[in-house]
């Protein structure tokens, strides 16, 4: 929660899985909300999770197109 009149753009998730749950992350949704009620889902973890640092990069990534950034939705409930 950003609180009250916050919100911010997310570009990139990073997740580290918990010991021995590298299995239980697959599938698993990265979502996000401006009301609490109405949820976008931002990213799905793919099938080749490591157990390590994980990057799902939505904007702005590696060999990807630039972005303004000013045009990525914004969301109050990461």
């Amino acid at each position: 929660d950003m609180g009250p009149g916050n919100a911010a753009a997310v570009t990139a998730f990073r997740f580290f899985p918990r010991f021995r749950a590298v299995a239980s992350l697959r599938g698993g949704r990265f979502q996000a909300s401006n009301d609490n009620t109405a949820w976008v889902t931002l990213a799905t973890v793919g099938q080749q999770v490591q157990d390590a640092w994980n990057d799902i990069v939505l904007y702005n990534g590696p060999g990807m197109p630039r972005t303004n950034l000013g045009t990525v939705p914004t969301y109050r409930y990461i």
